[in-house]
Formats: C-alpha cells, structure tokens, sequence
C-alpha cells in the first residue's frame, strides 16, 4: 500500500539500532548475548523466529563453532526477527494500561504531513523530522498507529491547519462504517500518490462514497462500489483506503500560521 513506507522506515530505523558493530566471533556473540537478555527471549526462542537451526546458534554463542562465524544472510535473519521483539518491548515501555477504564497512554510516531494537491513517490519525512506524541487511547487500538500533520486548510471544518491526526492502519479485518474519517491515497499516471482526509457515506442501499471534509460541499463525489464487496485495503480506481482517524490533537487557535510543514 502506499503509506507502507511510513511503517517501513521506522523498521529501517530500529534495524540500524540492532545491527552489531563488529562482525567478528567475539564482536557476534557479545551482541547476541546483549540482545538476548535486553528483549528477554531466549537464543533458541531468536532462531526459531529467524528461521535459524536453534543448535547452529547455540553453538556459536557457547563458543563450540571454533572460529566458525555467522554469515551475513543468517546476521541479517537475526536482526530481521529483533525488530517485532523490539517494537513490543517499546510499546510495554511507552503504553501505561488503566485496567478499569480500558484506556493506555500511547506513543505514536508523527511521521508525515498531509497537504491538498501535493503527490510524491513517499511522503515519510526523514527521521530527524519525525517526533512522537502521546495521546490516550481505548488499550485495544493501540498498534500499526501514525500521526499525520494537516498542513493545509482543505479539511479545516474538521481538522484545522497544524492538527496532528492519529490514525489506525486499515486491513481485511476492518470494518468500514458510515460517518468514519478516513486517511486516503489518491494515485496519479505517474506512480506517486497525495495523501487526503475523505469521510465515508454509507448510502440506505449499501451503496459507499468518500465526501470531502472541507465544509464547501457535502455531497459524496468517490463511489467506493456496494459495502458487501468492498475490500478496505483494495485501491478502487484512483483512491485507496489506507488508515482509519481515530483520535486528533487540535490547536486551540491558529498558532501555526507562521509553521511551514513539509
């Protein structure tokens, strides 16, 4: 899907924390052990989940291979299993659950703008642009979430310039209802694509359109097709779905007038 490359780059990000320094036997196994014991799981636990033979690994962390060295399809295996380890240890890190009321302070990644008539291959800032934010959240939609800053006044009777909006990654198991605000990918003939806040209209014939949420017009201008065949994570024509709006954090007054996003 288009938007992938938010997720993407910041599993790129963590790779680059996870890789070892030092390719030697010493340097590996230092950092297997390291590893190991900061994401609590277990050399045989890591080579299951890297595809490795569990006795192959074991051996070069007990020091019984000699000076036989892992390669760096089997390295690469290793630190590829790390980076799901390492993102739910940082989600039990960041995400303080309130039992009684169901609800957990998450961190979310602030990783791209959303701005009307601007098409690019990727609209992922670079890292050191991105910053996270913490907003309250119900415990059970707290993963595969991003926030995206209005940087245009296309959709301000909604989310006015400089709104962060937190939005949940759409997949086959999601569930498209009328009256939801939507993050969507409009595709040009060239292969990029805009990013665009669209609500959904369900029509009393099961019929679903995309409205725009600028407050000029409310009459549904996309046809998405009939609710019973529309698949959420399927591009229909130019538009695909990609997250659903599930929280926002708006300034009270326009005090970003002055605020150039990217």
């Amino acid at each position: 899907m288009p938007l992938d490359d938010l997720e993407d780059a910041q599993n790129t990000e963590i790779a680059r924390k996870l890789t070892p320094l030092s390719h030697s036997p010493a340097g590996l196994r230092s950092w297997l052990n390291h590893m190991t014991k900061a994401l609590e799981v277990t050399p045989t636990e890591l080579a299951r989940k890297a595809e490795v033979a569990p006795s192959t690994l074991n051996r070069f962390i007990q020091g019984d291979d000699g000076s036989k060295n892992l390669g760096a399809r089997t390295i690469a295996k290793l630190v590829a299993a790390l980076i799901p380890l390492y993102r739910e240890k940082q989600n039990l890190a960041h995400n303080f659950s309130d039992e009684p009321l169901g609800y957990a302070a998450v961190s979310v990644r602030v990783a791209a703008s959303v701005r009307c008539g601007i098409f690019r291959t990727s609209h992922v800032w670079p890292a050191e642009e991105q910053f996270y934010v913490q907003v309250p959240l119900p415990s059970s939609r707290t993963t595969r979430l991003v926030g995206l800053v209005v940087a245009d006044d296309e959709a301000a009777t909604a989310y006015p310039y400089g709104t962060i909006v937190i939005a949940k990654a759409v997949d086959e198991a999601t569930s498209l209802t009328t009256g939801q605000r939507l993050v969507v990918t409009i595709a040009n003939e060239l292969g990029e694509t805009e990013i665009a806040l669209r609500a959904l209209v369900i029509s009393p014939n099961q019929d679903a359109w995309l409205t725009s949420l600028s407050g000029r017009s409310g009459t549904p201008d996309v046809y998405l097709g009939k609710t019973s065949e529309l698949a959420p994570t399927q591009r229909v024509g130019t538009h695909k779905i990609d997250f659903v709006i599930i929280s926002s954090i708006q300034p009270e007054a326009n005090v970003f007038g002055d605020v150039v996003f990217v």
